[in-house]
């Protein structure tokens, strides 16, 4: 059931995110970073909030590091 109305949701909001799913067209984009620590992510994940944890990562994607948590 669930699969059914997420489909058909997807279908009414993107109907053209769809047809290129179903064609698998989508379009591969390359990640450019000039080398180490030249770009940094960071998270902050809330769900634990509720326990008094709020964990913070910083991530180094051009590695793949993780920086600090």
């Amino acid at each position: 059931f669930k699969r059914k109305s997420l489909s058909k949701f997807l279908k009414d909001v993107e109907p053209e995110a769809v047809k290129q799913r179903l064609f698998k067209k989508f379009k591969r984009k390359r990640f450019w970073s000039a080398g180490v620590m030249d770009v940094v992510c960071f998270d902050q994940h809330n769900k634990w909030k509720r326990f008094g944890l709020l964990p913070h990562l910083g991530l180094d994607p051009y590695s793949g590091q993780i920086l600090w948590l």
